[in-house]
């Protein structure tokens, strides 16, 4: 048997459609995730049921900010490479909670780098996020920024995680590579999210929480499209050469505002949405927006999926009825 990639947070959002497509495209995998409840692990164990059980992959429970768990998880394993997906998402945990960040996207973050370069990886990729820009003044956003600053603290921890990486494969042979995911969206999808609370609420008729006036510019990115990115940059890295690094965008670059996203999602449905409109919250962004000639530049131009489709992936899973009879309640387990 060939060696396996090395999947974590594989019941996650994009884990679980990453895990998916590189075993539909031939490959070994490994899936391990913490099955933390920052939301509902019942969704977590229907997206795993829907998306990796058919192809016999199964997830490992692994709470990788245990190194010791993490050997043990992996002890007997053949592993090539790594995809680190693992993570604490979404901004909007209170202070009081900030450990929960630090455990998942720093401790976790620095074991799996540890274990990998203790076990002969030469490569690992791993998830970072558009909200490292914060709200930097100009757009489109490029890596090529030096200044940016976030304004959240879960932002922080990623571009600590950016900083990291370069020093912790320094004089080893592993190269990797950060990946800024920007506002993913899609069937199976995380219920902090607004686009996720839209179809929800729509369906089940409750009133959308609405932070600010809808006109925050968001850079869409369709879950398959992201998946795809992720998977491409990966073998690209493979070509690289020992210690290297950098940190790439995979979004599109058309930012959409949130309002066109209810507009869509309302006319698909045809139904109303019922807001209740509070105040921006602090920890959001005005707008994010990427710059994808360097994406380009490596796995080749790609044509992002226009929002109205993307959507309409996510109302033919919302309305199914083994979705539907759920979905509202996936909303009430998350800040």
């Amino acid at each position: 048997m060939k060696p396996a990639i090395l999947v974590t947070g594989a019941a996650g959002f994009i884990g679980a459609h990453t895990a998916r497509a590189l075993k539909l495209a031939g490959e070994e995998i490994v899936a391990i995730d913490s099955f933390s409840n920052y939301y509902s692990t019942e969704l977590k164990d229907l997206r795993i049921a829907n998306l990796l059980t058919p192809l016999g992959v199964t997830v490992a429970r692994c709470d990788i900010s245990d190194s010791d768990a993490l050997k043990k998880t992996l002890e007997d394993k053949n592993i090539s490479s790594i995809i680190h997906l693992a993570a604490q998402p979404g901004i909007r945990l209170p202070v009081e909670r900030y450990g929960q960040y630090v455990s998942a996207n720093i401790d976790a973050y620095l074991n799996i780098f540890t274990w990998g370069l203790k076990n002969g990886i030469d490569r690992i990729t791993y998830a970072s996020s558009s909200s490292v820009y914060g709200n930097y003044p100009k757009a489109p956003f490029s890596e090529s920024f030096a200044d940016i600053k976030p304004i959240s603290f879960y932002g922080a921890t990623k571009l600590a995680n950016e900083s990291m990486a370069p020093t912790i494969i320094r004089k080893s042979k592993m190269k990797a590579r950060g990946l800024r995911f920007f506002t993913v969206y899609g069937p199976w999808g995380r219920p902090d999210m607004a686009y996720f609370r839209i179809a929800a609420n729509l369906i089940s008729g409750k009133p959308f929480n609405l932070f600010g006036d809808g006109d925050a510019l968001r850079d869409f990115s369709y879950v398959d499209d992201t998946v795809n990115a992720v998977i491409a940059l990966h073998n690209e890295l493979e070509s690289r050469p020992a210690e290297y690094h950098d940190v790439v965008n995979t979004g599109g670059g058309i930012p959409r505002t949130l309002a066109e996203m209810i507009n869509i999602a309302e006319s698909q449905l045809g139904l109303e949405l019922q807001s209740n409109v509070s105040a921006k919250h602090p920890s959001d962004v005005e707008r994010t927006f990427a710059d994808a000639t360097l994406l380009n530049s490596l796995i080749g131009k790609h044509t992002p999926t226009p929002l109205e489709s993307g959507m309409a992936e996510v109302i033919k899973w919302a309305k199914d009825p083994k979705v539907s009879a759920l979905i509202s309640n996936w909303t009430e387990t998350t800040v």
